[in-house]
């Protein structure tokens, strides 16, 4: 009787149930079976006196009970909500039991929590995007509040977003936090350890006020692809969940259905060969720039050997089985200059011609949006005829791809041959030895007149 006491120090019904039932009857509003009390209501301030000193009956969801006539609180056992997945406790329910049947349906809801990951090619958040090994990649959480949040005097509130193994926060000092838009990122406890980054507030009401069950919280924060990333296959996974209050008046806490997003990176596989016989050669040089990329950013920018992108001309070349690779390709379009040609090993009167243009490679992943699973994985190559997409295990004078040798989605890696053909050195080349040539010619031609002039001479 504290409470009723407290708030009406005239109340003389004592520990008498029927006079306090009245009295909370005519002074207690807004108790019905929707309604949200606020935590300083009268009504919540006597659930919370009475819930764990009254005579209890549990009642399991979707069961019947029969319960005597009388006024009953209706409250959620705490033993049922803590560390629970998606489950909280309800506000507290006043109702008169007796008569007809009554239906109690809990006045509570549990917070959500969604991640997305910036796509630079559409520059709009979503579920899946690529990147480039060593590219900022921005993300955003974006959190719930439960719909009786009004019930609970503190609401702690903590994202947990573990990174994968290839993937790791730039600066913790780029992680921004806002409620419902405004910039509480002071108010948050911000933590980075063990490739996981968490956000905690152990009050969300002492970050903002105004909170409601409207209220949203969001994280922006940036990370990378590093060398330690999967290439294509199931991408790189970022899974965040929520931790926060889930029951009026005890600290009892769940948990929320994890989020993730993806990001994707590719490998390209590039085989060098002789157009005529298929050999493999080592030796050829090439740079590869991002003519096309996905973010402006990168455009016109080198590919380096670690897949990252550089202002300087990074120069791959084809090891004795002919080929290189290069892992974490963004998806886009890259420009390939062949800066110096195999040479024909073992044949020191030939040499391979340099290819007489550039060519281009584009890389066109497909997602499905709802598993973020990648789908299929395209491949173009332009430019020039003696660079085609797939491999060629042919032997007939011809460069023809295999069929689906292009590119391989369950490894993300898309393969191009590049093909020379040997130039024939002659014994005698250069304009000296074309004039040598030619001086002998019009010795002879001189010589055989000189020799006609005298014959006919001699005739005459």
């Amino acid at each position: 009787m504290g409470v009723i006491k407290k708030h009406d120090p005239a109340y003389a019904g004592g520990t008498n149930a029927q006079a306090a039932a009245e009295w909370i009857a005519s002074k207690v509003a807004g108790t019905d079976r929707t309604t949200i009390v606020d935590a300083s209501s009268i009504a919540n301030q006597i659930a919370v006196a009475v819930s764990e000193k009254s005579v209890t009956k549990t009642l399991d969801s979707g069961k019947k009970i029969t319960l005597e006539s009388g006024y009953w609180l209706f409250v959620t056992n705490s033993n049922s909500t803590q560390n629970a997945v998606d489950n909280a406790g309800t506000s507290p329910i006043f109702a008169v039991v007796g008569g007809d049947a009554l239906t109690i349906t809990p006045k509570t809801g549990t917070p959500t929590v969604n991640k997305t990951i910036k796509n630079d090619q559409t520059d709009k958040y979503g579920k899946v995007a690529d990147s480039q090994v060593g590219q900022d990649v921005e993300y955003e959480l974006a959190g719930t509040v439960a719909s009786n949040i009004a019930t609970y005097s503190t609401y702690s509130y903590t994202f947990t977003d573990k990174l994968s193994a290839g993937i790791e926060l730039t600066r913790i000092n780029d992680v921004k936090v806002a409620i419902d838009g405004t910039d509480v990122t002071a108010k948050a406890t911000i933590g980075y350890a063990d490739n996981t980054l968490t956000v905690a507030f152990d009050n969300l009401f002492a970050a903002k006020g105004g909170i409601n069950a409207n209220s949203k919280v969001t994280v922006a924060y940036k990370a990378k692809l590093t060398s330690a990333a999967v290439i294509g296959g199931a991408g790189n996974s970022n899974t965040v969940a929520l931790t926060y209050s889930n029951n009026p008046n005890t600290d009892s806490k769940g948990t929320s259905t994890s989020s993730a997003a993806r990001d994707y990176a590719f490998k390209l596989h590039l085989v060098k060969s002789d157009k005529a016989t298929n050999q493999k050669l080592a030796g050829a040089k090439f740079t590869i720039q991002a003519t096309g990329a996905d973010g402006a950013e990168s455009n016109d920018r080198y590919v380096q050997a670690d897949g990252t992108l550089g202002s300087d001309a990074h120069e791959f070349e084809t090891g004795a089985d002919g080929t290189f690779d290069v892992a974490g390709l963004d998806a886009g379009t890259y420009t390939v200059t062949e800066v110096a040609a195999p040479s024909a090993a073992g044949s020191p009167d030939a040499a391979y011609k340099p290819l007489s243009s550039t060519f281009t490679f584009t890389i066109a992943p497909e997602y499905n949006a709802d598993t973020q699973a990648l789908t299929n994985l395209g491949l173009t190559v332009a430019g020039n005829a003696n660079a085609i997409a797939g491999l060629d295990t042919s032997d007939n004078n011809t460069l023809d791809a295999d069929n689906g040798s292009a590119a391989n989605a369950a490894d993300g890696v898309v393969n191009v041959t590049v093909a020379n053909e040997k130039a024939i050195k002659l014994p005698l080349t250069g304009e000296q030895g074309i004039a040598l040539v030619m001086g002998v010619g019009l010795v002879i031609v001189a010589v055989s007149a000189v020799s006609l002039s005298r014959r006919r001479r001699e005739e005459d």
